[in-house]
């Protein structure tokens, strides 16, 4: 395993959802997460009729913010305390994707 995706649908009346992402530290750096982003994104889209996918990162994740840039997601502020991360409320950024493309599946390799 390389890692995981998740999408998880917060506000099914207005199409929001969060996203979450993992890479083994074996996988890093070659576009596996950046690609299953786009693809999970692309999926919500179609399969669950999202319109707003957002990401929480802690501002120190430089690796996952560039994931989330190369994905096509954009800053889109900040949350003060407002995410448990290893047993903690952490600040964190919100990055979002308004609008993913639609895609029932994923695209042959």
């Amino acid at each position: 395993m390389v890692g995981s995706v998740g999408v998880h649908v917060t506000d099914p009346p207005t199409g929001v959802a969060q996203a979450g992402y993992w890479t083994a530290s074996s996988a890093r750096r070659r576009g596996f997460a950046t690609r299953a982003l786009r693809l999970a994104a692309a999926w919500a889209s179609g399969a669950l009729a999202v319109r707003r996918v957002e990401l929480l990162i802690e501002p120190e994740n430089l690796a996952s913010r560039g994931v989330a840039a190369a994905a096509g997601f954009r800053e889109d502020g900040d949350e003060r305390r407002q995410c448990a991360i290893r047993e903690r409320l952490a600040d964190v950024l919100v990055y979002v994707l308004e609008e993913p493309p639609a895609g029932g599946s994923p695209p042959a390799a």
